[in-house]
């Protein structure tokens, strides 16, 4: 987008994730609505992987959807940022 729009969702298959953070941010030109990321099944590789969620300087919402998460035994999954995860 060159403009200031609303947000557009995108859908992805499966997510393998380690010990990394995963950002998804609404860019400066999302003005509404939802700027939002799905993912099917997310499988934890490592211990310990961060998901950061932050909505829209300039109005509108973040939503990152994880359809199911299977994680490693001990495992700390942190979720963090001003918007909303599901």
């Amino acid at each position: 987008m060159t403009s200031s729009q609303p947000g557009n969702t995108y859908t992805f298959g499966t997510l393998s994730i380690g010990a990394q953070t995963l950002t998804i941010a609404g860019g400066s030109n999302v003005s509404s609505g939802t700027a939002g990321v799905t993912f099917g099944a997310v499988t934890a590789s490592a211990v310990s992987p961060t998901f950061t969620v932050i909505n829209p300087v300039n109005g509108g919402t973040t939503l990152l959807t994880l359809a199911s998460i299977t994680p490693i035994a001990g495992e700390t999954i942190t979720f963090n940022g001003n918007a909303t995860p599901r």
